[in-house]
């Protein structure tokens, strides 16, 4: 692959083989900007994408729905962002999408909110590295959720109602993502964030947010590490 062709979806990002998670980090450069970091993700090829390379046309994306849609279910959100033909199986641009959905569907269902606090928990979400979930025990998916909740609400680290609440919202999200005994799949865990973040909405947030609870699953041939019938989500492909 050069640097003119399109980025896998799935895979690695360079050249579309399995990637390699590993304990241990060496230096490597990044195939698109060039920087040179620290990773324990990559492929047998060498091939590193950082995260701001990964994340870059996908958070584009995020943006330019969620600043255009009228939608109020936060699952039909998901829905459209991912089914572009750019947006990746797996990665960091997750966590921007879990909250800028959130961010969205508040504004849409009436919650008083500017477009550049959207902007700003898409952006402050992309910042959430890939890999979290499994190598620091904090799945980004939740953490999306509570950047989302923490930007309505307005938490800082020295207002203590509003951090206690924002911490238990994230708790919560990753206790019930933690109940599969399940490699990642950005997607499930995104749907289940929305969905627990919705049964949340009315007790923090005053307002009933939605997410569509007859979600199905329709990318289990793209997963290789699928749980299929295990899944919550899962639904058989013809």
């Amino acid at each position: 692959m050069t640097k003119n062709n399109e980025k896998h979806t799935s895979g690695c990002m360079v050249c579309g083989i399995d990637l390699i998670y590993e304990q241990e980090q060496k230096l490597l450069n990044c195939f698109f900007c060039g920087k040179e970091l620290e990773t324990d993700t990559y492929c047998e090829n060498d091939h590193f994408v950082c995260n701001s390379c990964h994340a870059q046309d996908a958070i584009e994306i995020i943006k330019s729905v969620c600043l255009s849609s009228t939608e109020k279910d936060m699952i039909e959100l998901l829905k459209k962002i991912r089914s572009h033909e750019k947006f990746p199986l797996h990665g960091p641009e997750h966590h921007a999408m879990v909250s800028g959905i959130i961010l969205t569907a508040y504004k849409n269902s009436g919650g008083k909110i500017e477009d550049n606090k959207i902007i700003k928990g898409i952006e402050r979400g992309g910042k959430i590295p890939g890999g979290y979930c499994g190598y620091i025990g904090a799945c980004g998916a939740a953490l999306g959720v509570g950047n989302a909740f923490g930007i309505i609400l307005g938490s800082s680290p020295i207002k203590s109602k509003e951090r206690q609440q924002v911490l238990k919202i994230t708790a919560e999200v990753l206790s019930a993502i933690a109940k599969n005994q399940a490699a990642r799949c950005c997607q499930r865990e995104s749907v289940i964030a929305l969905q627990l973040a919705a049964k949340l909405s009315q007790e923090y947030l005053g307002m009933k947010l939605f997410a569509n609870n007859d979600f199905k699953c329709t990318q289990s041939k793209k997963n290789k590490e699928c749980l299929k019938e295990a899944c919550p989500f899962w639904c058989e492909e013809k």
